[in-house]
């Protein structure tokens, strides 16, 4: 078998080969492996996808593409005598609006990556929100991020002379002057709404844009954001609380909790009883020598467990009603789908009419 890097994107692999067995063989207990096992039945099955999840991938696909535009912007929007310019990346969908009217922007407040990659993973602002209110779709770059370099480069724009540019005021004046043009000279209507919306760290933008900008931003939709994950505020274990109540709710916490205690045993295991079970470990993940990544003693086992918290933690943050590519190919509801290996079809997710609430609040407001 070739070898492969330890990354976590590749946890959807790696550890279906933990559930079925592969890695451990009889070396774990018989209760472990009678669940893993289970997962060996899931990989063989047809499409993951249900027949609706199909058509609305299908359905994507075969929409244009948006169209990409650059903005120039200053380079520092709170000192007169700086004069340098740069230019904003930003994506625009104008395929269901009609310039003049009363409809919204759908303002996409892009975070901490390429917003292309944003653009293709959240299709409740390019289909749904669109569709629904016939508004003009529009994906700003974060600067500092993706192709939008201050600095022309990705080199220079992080040389630590340039580093100070790159701060929440600078980037929500971005994304202000950008709206200010585009409801002038596309949308023809200087008074037109703006629904802003972001996720993690976007969705703190888009809060603290409608802040700050009330003149701006009509309404916000802050998807799944820590305003009040700081220190001292918000318990160092709530995130570990939400992404466990995600995994309870599809029902198999406690055998993925059974299964990482097995793998933690052998941290405390003596070191001729620990050989094997390592050996183990390398040969079912696949951990490479060359790769600076092959189990040796216990704490690399725990650094492995480390690893895949982690990738579970990220299934809970893209556990999206569609399939998606935002942190690689993953089907609708991934969480549901590594639960579904345990305990078979689950329920379909969370209902229609609570997916419309959120568009159906967005309409109150506007």
């Amino acid at each position: 078998m070739p070898c492969k890097r330890a990354l976590w994107s590749f946890l959807a692999v790696q550890f279906t080969l933990l559930l079925t067995g592969r890695v451990f063989g009889d070396r774990l207990p018989t209760r472990t492996l009678s669940v893993f096992r289970v997962a060996e039945r899931a990989r063989s099955t047809s499409s993951p996808f249900s027949h609706e999840e199909q058509k609305f991938t299908q359905d994507n696909q075969q929409e244009a593409s948006p169209k990409t535009k650059w903005f120039e912007l200053p380079v520092d929007h709170f000192n007169a005598n700086d004069d340098r310019t740069w230019k904003l990346r930003f994506l625009i969908d104008d395929s269901k609006y009609e310039p003049g009217g009363s409809a919204p922007m759908v303002f996409y407040c892009g975070n901490e990556g390429d917003i292309e990659v944003f653009y293709n993973n959240t299709g409740f602002a390019t289909h749904r929100l669109r569709d629904e209110f016939k508004g003009l779709v529009v994906f700003a770059e974060h600067r500092y991020f993706g192709k939008s370099w201050p600095f022309h480069d990705q080199k220079t724009s992080f040389k630590m002379l340039n580093l100070g540019f790159l701060a929440v005021e600078q980037v929500l004046e971005d994304f202000a002057k950008l709206i200010v043009h585009l409801k002038k000279d596309v949308m023809k209507n200087p008074s037109a709404p703006v629904i802003a919306l972001g996720g993690s760290y976007g969705g703190m933008l888009s809060a603290w844009f409608r802040l700050k900008y009330p003149g701006v931003v009509t309404a916000a939709l802050a998807a799944s954001a820590p305003v009040l994950q700081y220190a001292g505020m918000t318990g160092q274990y709530e995130w570990n609380k939400k992404v466990t109540d995600d995994f309870k709710k599809r029902g198999c916490a406690d055998e993925l909790k059974t299964a990482l205690s097995d793998l933690q045993s052998v941290v405390s295991k003596t070191s001729e009883s620990q050989k094997a079970f390592l050996d183990a470990v390398n040969e079912g993940f696949d951990l490479c020598e060359k790769e600076g990544v092959r189990a040796k003693e216990g704490t690399d086992v725990q650094r492995l467990i480390d690893w895949l918290v982690e990738g579970f933690g990220e299934l809970a943050m893209v556990d999206y009603p569609y399939p998606a590519t935002f942190l690689g190919p993953l089907s609708a509801w991934p969480t549901k789908a590594l639960c579904s290996a345990f305990n078979g079809p689950q329920d379909s997710g969370r209902g229609e009419e609570e997916r419309g609430g959120v568009s159906g609040s967005l309409r109150a407001m506007l």
